[in-house]
């Protein structure tokens, strides 16, 4: 699942939709600037386009938070959401990226280098389909798509 066009900074953008450590806005900058998080062992390169969300929202995800697994960086477990929607909410924050900034948060998410590989779908097939999964991605390897907000798809 791999596409040439995508640029680091680009006017696609999708709202990314976490949970977890991912609500402490300082936390998530990490992906974006570079930085360490305070409690984590882990530092981050940050997105080669370090320019902030352009904005970010509550928002409550119809999928059910669940903990496994175990985060080296955290020395704790690791929050997911189920891939079936359910009537439980999960209450999140979502980011407004560049399709290039995604790439590269979920690739430091999966401890991978940036730059890389382009490991997202390309943008133009995310109206057609409601989840995808990234190949050796052992963690966060499947994204679900929620909706659209203001036009732009919602990524979890």
């Amino acid at each position: 699942m791999t596409s040439t066009n995508i640029t680091p900074s680009d006017n696609r953008v999708v709202w990314y939709a976490v949970y977890g450590s991912n609500l402490l806005r300082k936390r998530f900058d990490c992906y974006i600037a570079g930085g360490k998080p305070d409690g984590s062992k882990a530092e981050y390169p940050g997105c080669r386009d370090k320019t902030p969300p352009r904005e970010d929202r509550q928002i409550a995800l119809t999928h059910t938070l669940y903990f496994a697994n175990h985060s080296n960086s955290w020395n704790a477990s690791i929050a997911f959401v189920r891939h079936a929607a359910s009537g439980t909410h999960t209450y999140g924050r979502m980011y407004l990226l560049s399709y290039g900034q995604f790439n590269d948060v979920v690739r430091q998410e999966n401890g991978r280098d940036v730059p890389g590989n382009i490991v997202v779908p390309p943008f133009e097939d995310l109206p057609h389909v409601d989840h995808f999964d990234i190949e050796g991605f052992r963690l966060y390897g499947r994204f679900i798509k929620t909706g659209a907000q203001d036009g732009h798809p919602v990524l979890t």
